[in-house]
């Protein structure tokens, strides 16, 4: 890993040269469309190739109708992706970073037809009070629609998150992408979604990553899908099956 981290930091200043610019994706559901990308990091981004094992997940769960939360969208790529998905639906994001908000921006003006579809969300999703404002409480309010699914990604807070949404869970039944960054947190999220009857599947890194890893920061980067259960019903006493895919 640090020999191809190592690789990369010198060859990639020497073939991409140049600031950060507009490219169209390459592949995936947004492809085509318009995405500013620092090639000499975000070469994958541009390819379609990160985080493309979310792309056969988003595929399942996402339907055109769909209203989907996207919990730490960051500048905005997920965002695309879940807008050329839910084609005839909202995506509302999430993401209390002004810089980060500045670059979600900007790559929705670069892809009017989808902005249409996109809302934002300047504040944290948490448990509520100083930890950010809970998804109950802004779906109680009106203030933001009920979702069909919820794609959390917020570098550890994860829990909070879905602590703070479990009337959503209960009653609306979405269901979820959940990025971890630990096996501690992955088991967390795990049991709190099994005693709300979701059946949780463990995302792991695709095989070639091996060959051409993301070299992000965090060496744990999995992700849950969670699929309620037909019939479930939160806290009934039912356990959701975790398995690993």
């Amino acid at each position: 890993m640090r020999a191809q981290d190592g690789i990369k930091r010198r060859v990639k200043p020497l073939l991409f040269r140049g600031p950060p610019r507009p490219r169209r994706l390459k592949r995936g559901p947004a492809r085509g469309a318009l995405f500013v990308v620092d090639r000499r990091h975000d070469l994958q981004r541009e390819l379609g190739l990160y985080e493309v094992e979310l792309t056969p997940l988003y595929r399942r769960v996402v339907s055109a109708d769909a209203t989907v939360f996207d919990v730490g969208a960051a500048d905005g790529y997920s965002a695309v992706t879940l807008a050329s998905l839910a084609s005839r639906g909202r995506v509302v994001c999430f993401e209390p970073d002004p810089a980060q908000r500045a670059r979600l921006a900007q790559n929705m003006a670069l892809n009017p037809v989808l902005a249409r579809r996109v809302e934002v969300v300047d504040t944290a999703a948490g448990r509520g009070g100083d930890d950010g404002r809970a998804l109950d409480d802004l779906v109680e309010a009106r203030e933001v629609p009920v979702p069909d699914v919820v794609k959390i990604d917020v570098d550890g807070g994860e829990l909070a998150v879905l602590e703070g949404m479990h009337g959503i869970l209960a009653d609306h039944r979405p269901c979820l992408v959940v990025e971890t960054h630990s096996r501690e947190l992955e088991r967390a999220a795990s049991a709190v979604l099994a005693t709300l009857a979701y059946d949780v599947t463990v995302v792991r890194n695709a095989w070639w990553r091996t060959l051409w890893p993301e070299l992000r920061p965090v060496g744990h980067n999995r992700w849950l899908l969670a699929v309620p259960q037909p019939g479930g019903a939160a806290d009934d006493g039912s356990a959701a099956t975790s398995r690993r895919a």
